[in-house]
C-alpha cells in the first residue's frame, strides 16, 4: 500500500510504511486535510480530518430600524463585534418563520430577510429571532423578540341596500380583513361619509387623529354605522 497526507496548510507528506508521525504548523483558521491510502487492488481509501486553530466566538447580532413591518416587507440585521473571530466561525440565524440561513465568517456586514407569513400564525402574534455564533471551541447565542407582521389590510364593506330614499335609514357594515399583529384583530378603519348631509343614528365614524398614514394610532370606528 502506498499512503500520502494533504494536511490542508500546503503542505503533503507521503510516508513509506504505517506506523509514521509528523509535525505541522497552522495559522488561525479552519483546515481540512486528507490522508489516503492506495493498497494494491487500487480500491483507495480516503480519510478526511478538520484542524481548527483560533479561540471562543465574540460579538452578537441587533436588529436595525422598526420590527413592526407588513407581510411581503423585510427587516435587517446587523453583526457586531466579530472582526476578531477566526475563519470557521459560522453565524446562523433563525428567523422563527420556519427559514434558517448561515453564513461563514466573514459573514455579511447586514442580512435582510423577507417575512411572507403574519406572525399571527404564532401564539402570541410575534417572531422571535435567535442566532449563534459557533465554531469548535464554543458556541454564542441570542436573539431578539417582537417582530410584528401584520396582514395587509384590504378596505371593504357592505349596505343593507344600495338604493334609499330621503330620511330614511342606511347601514353600512365593515367587511376589511387584515390581522393585524400582534394583538391580531382586524385593522383599524375610519369611516367618510361624502357628500351630502347626513345624521349619524348610531356608531362611530373614527378619526385619524392626525396621522392619516399611521393607521395604529387611529381611533376605529365601528364595526357598523347607521
Amino acid at each position: 500500500s502506498t499512503f500520502s497526507v494533504d494536511w490542508g496548510n500546503g503542505n503533503s507528506l507521503n510516508p513509506g510504511a504505517t506506523g509514521w508521525s509528523d509535525q505541522q504548523t497552522y495559522g488561525i483558521g479552519l483546515y481540512t486535510g486528507t490522508y489516503t491510502i492506495t493498497p494494491p487492488n487500487g480500491c483507495v481509501e480516503e480519510l478526511d480530518f478538520n484542524v481548527f486553530v483560533g479561540d471562543v466566538p465574540d460579538g452578537g447580532a441587533v436588529a436595525n430600524g422598526n420590527t413592526t413591518i407588513c407581510v411581503g416587507d423585510d427587516i435587517t440585521l446587523s453583526w457586531t463585534n466579530i472582526n476578531n473571530n477566526p475563519p470557521g466561525t459560522n453565524y446562523i440565524v433563525d428567523w422563527g418563520d420556519g427559514n434558517v440561513e448561515t453564513f461563514t465568517h466573514p459573514p455579511p456586514a447586514v442580512v435582510p430577510h423577507t417575512y411572507t407569513v403574519s406572525s399571527c400564525s404564532q401564539g402570541n402574534g410575534e417572531y422571535s429571532v435567535n442566532y449563534e455564533i459557533e465554531n469548535p471551541c464554543d458556541t454564542r447565542t441570542g436573539g431578539f423578540d417582537q417582530v410584528r407582521v401584520s396582514e395587509t389590510p384590504v378596505a371593504d364593506f357592505t349596505l343593507s341596500t344600495d338604493t334609499v330614499c330621503v330620511n330614511t335609514p342606511l347601514t353600512a357594515t365593515d367587511n376589511s380583513v387584515g390581522a393585524q399583529a400582534p394583538q391580531c384583530n382586524t385593522p383599524n378603519h375610519v369611516w367618510s361619509i361624502t357628500p351630502g348631509t347626513y345624521t349619524l343614528q348610531s356608531g362611530t365614524l373614527g378619526n385619524t387623529n392626525g396621522f392619516p398614514g399611521t393607521p395604529a394610532l387611529w381611533t376605529t370606528g365601528s364595526a357598523s354605522i347607521s
